[in-house]
């Protein structure tokens, strides 16, 4: 029995020993393939690029956070404005996490910045074991030749798990320039004519600076009437009316993608009025706006919104001297209603 037993053994073994040990080299060098190619994978472009210009918060390897306004990047580093107005540079295999910063966040000092941070990201290599018997170490040389560089010393800590979610947002970008399209017209009328209430649409561009967007609107108007029973002539009048509106936009509160702002305006233009048969006829016009708005960040760059207010609008009739009439003035206070659609970039 035991002859049998000894004699089993050794034909399995030569056999099965060796297809053990490569089995387990092949999944040693899978596992550290993977680790490797995920480790130096860090932060890619596609993550970045949606928020650039933007208030972002980074998660550190070492496990600390860091918020500043993204402004460029390239293969190896992420360019961040810090407080103070500094710039700082991080190491994009530093990176661990990366997200838009929560609504009201201040950007992270100068100071706070870990030291090294712009470095490749290295772990901690293993302390060497301690042995009994000490070994003289050669005196050090000068040639710049053989002596070796500089090394970034190892930072303590964990990595930070998790990888950054692609898209995430928590608002609009800081700065940019801004496009508005505006669509709606007044509701009613407080007190006046009717000279303002129209259907109308408007656009503006500006620049957004934090809170605030300095921007100049164009509103534009036309309406026509065909009048072909008059005697003796056919009557064909039309109205073009065309505002400029410098506009001040103020964010009054934000809370994550959801914004609340207030908006304010004047308005400087002109009424072109054509009778055919007659001679064209321009006034100017003078108004302004006051409305509160609300606006839905459904991406950094991108949003939809409603806004209200009252609008005056007045027109400064100048009548033709032969006439022997007196110049005067026709106004109306409205008030108004709009859905908008914002771009920044």
């Amino acid at each position: 029995m035991k002859n049998l037993t000894s004699v089993t053994i050794r034909r399995i073994l030569p056999f099965r020993l060796p297809a053990i040990l490569v089995a387990t080299l092949l999944a040693t060098i899978f596992t550290i393939g993977v680790s490797s190619s995920a480790y130096a994978a860090g932060i890619s472009d596609t993550d970045l690029r949606g928020f650039k210009g933007g208030l972002v918060e980074i998660g550190l390897k070492d496990a600390s956070v860091v918020r500043g306004v993204l402004y460029s990047y390239t293969s190896e580093h992420v360019e961040l404005e810090v407080a103070g107005d500094r710039t700082v540079k991080l190491h994009r295999s530093w990176i661990a996490s990366l997200k838009g910063a929560p609504g009201g966040s201040q950007k992270t000092a100068h100071g706070a910045i870990p030291r090294g941070a712009g470095e490749t990201y290295r772990v901690a290599a293993p302390r060497a074991r301690e042995t009994p018997v000490e070994r003289a170490t050669p005196p050090p040389t000068t040639d710049p030749e053989t002596s070796p560089g500089p090394t970034a010393s190892p930072v303590a800590g964990a990595p930070v798990a998790g990888a950054p979610v692609p898209g995430s947002s928590s608002g609009a970008i800081s700065k940019g320039l801004v496009f508005q399209l505006k669509m709606g017209g007044n509701m009613f009328s407080v007190m006046g004519g009717s000279i303002a209430a129209w259907m109308n649409g408007s656009f503006m561009f500006g620049y957004k600076l934090d809170k605030l967007t300095i921007g100049l609107g164009l509103e534009m108007n036309y309406s026509d009437d065909r009048l072909p029973n008059m005697d003796p002539e056919p009557i064909i009048s039309s109205n073009s009316m065309v505002l400029f509106q410098p506009t001040l936009e103020y964010y009054l509160a934000q809370k994550s993608q959801l914004v609340f702002y207030l908006s304010a305006g004047l308005h400087v233009g002109f009424l072109k009025a054509h009778l055919d048969p007659g001679t064209d006829i321009t006034d100017p016009m003078l108004g302004f706006h006051a409305g509160l708005g609300m606006r839905l960040f459904f991406h950094p760059r991108f949003a939809v919104g409603i806004e209200s207010g009252v609008r005056g609008v007045w027109l400064m009739v100048e009548n033709d001297e032969d006439m022997d009439e007196d110049n005067n003035n026709l106004g109306t206070m409205s008030i108004y209603g709009s859905a908008t659609l914002t771009a920044i970039w």
